[in-house]
């Protein structure tokens, strides 16, 4: 899975930049030098998406011995052609990456015409 969330946080970091926005100021992630913050928010909502391609794949797959190698380390790996067909399963329609987007910025525009008002022991019922 941290293969195909990979490659759907390269699809997200595309989009973004495609769009005009700063992939480095995050709100769901904290901003740390290097990281893009943004990317992680915005994968967030869309993981289950992937998680559901991949996981359907998988249940339907006849899996065979020679679809994964051993490395030299001890550790099982897919095959390098097997890990071709991840990507293809992994990478989601820009449409559905735009739609997020979208709708990521239409909340931001929203919350923006708004007073912010932070939670308070009393606000949270504590």
């Amino acid at each position: 899975m941290n293969y195909a969330y990979a490659i759907l946080a390269g699809q997200v970091e595309r989009a973004l930049q495609i769009a005009g926005l700063d992939v480095a100021v995050g709100n769901l992630h904290a901003d740390q030098d290097g990281r893009a913050s943004l990317v992680f928010d915005l994968v967030e909502p869309l993981r289950p998406v992937v998680d559901r391609t991949i996981f359907t794949w998988v249940a339907n797959q006849r899996w065979r011995r020679s679809d994964f190698v051993l490395d030299r380390q001890g550790v099982i790996r897919v095959h390098p052609q097997l890990a071709r067909v991840v990507v293809t399963k992994a990478l989601l329609p820009d449409g559905v990456i735009r739609d997020e987007i979208n709708a990521y910025v239409g909340l931001l525009k929203r919350l923006g015409d708004k007073p912010l008002k932070l939670a308070t022991q009393q606000t949270l019922n504590i």
